[in-house]
């Protein structure tokens, strides 16, 4: 597929996909905060990956909007299910608890901790969670991958959202930071056996990653 076709494609999906007004209300907010959000393709993606790995069970949200992702999530978790969102801003956890209420998601199946990912994630109880969605720099993504497989329960999926910076990684001539991070993460996670990989052109570079169950252990 030709880039101009998957521009015209994913244009066409984001215009035609439909979204509740209590979504509407989190993308202005995040857009008032500059904060990147996901388009409403990836949005509606994670909500089926909820409503397939998540039904009443347990999800983490390390992000800045997760007035976005962390309310595209919970819309296919059930009554039942519960999402931790962890992100240093109280600002972005308000506006986070105002779309939540506003649409009409009970406060018992959300919490926010105010810390760093890579601190608190240490904290949180392993093999517990069915889904962990991150928005976070390449830097941190190789140890956040690391700490978030601790967590997942058997069959459980970590989302690294856009993090193959929209293909930059393959330039070799871009040699900041950000993405000689990125291209090394890249690397090391195809490298690596005690995992099942995919990588997606969604948002800026989706990559998904699942355990390997059956891989030998050291």
């Amino acid at each position: 597929m030709t880039d101009s076709a998957l521009d015209l494609m994913t244009d066409f999906i984001n215009a035609t996909t439909d979204e509740s007004d209590a979504m509407g209300f989190a993308r202005d907010a995040a857009d008032e905060l500059g904060l990147t959000a996901p388009d409403e393709l990836t949005a509606s993606f994670l909500t089926t990956i909820s409503s397939s790995y998540c039904r009443d069970k347990s999800a983490v949200v390390v992000s800045p909007s997760a007035c976005v992702s962390g309310l595209a999530i919970l819309a296919g978790m059930g009554p039942n299910g519960h999402v931790t969102c962890i992100d240093t801003e109280a600002i972005h956890q308000r506006v986070a608890r105002q779309a939540f209420t506003a649409a009409n998601i009970r406060s018992n199946q959300y919490r926010f901790l105010p810390s760093r990912p890579l601190e608190v994630m240490t904290r949180l109880a392993a093999r517990s969670y069915s889904l962990i969605y991150a928005e976070i720099a390449p830097a941190d993504a190789s140890t956040l991958v690391d700490e978030a497989l601790e967590l997942l329960e058997p069959g459980g999926l970590i989302i690294l959202a856009d993090i193959l910076l929209d293909g930059t990684i393959a330039n070799p001539a871009r040699k900041d930071r950000d993405t000689a991070a990125a291209r090394r993460l890249d690397e090391s996670l195809r490298e690596r056996e005690d995992i099942y990989l995919s990588r997606l052109p969604l948002g800026a570079g989706m990559v998904l990653i699942s355990r390997n169950e059956d891989a030998p252990t050291s």
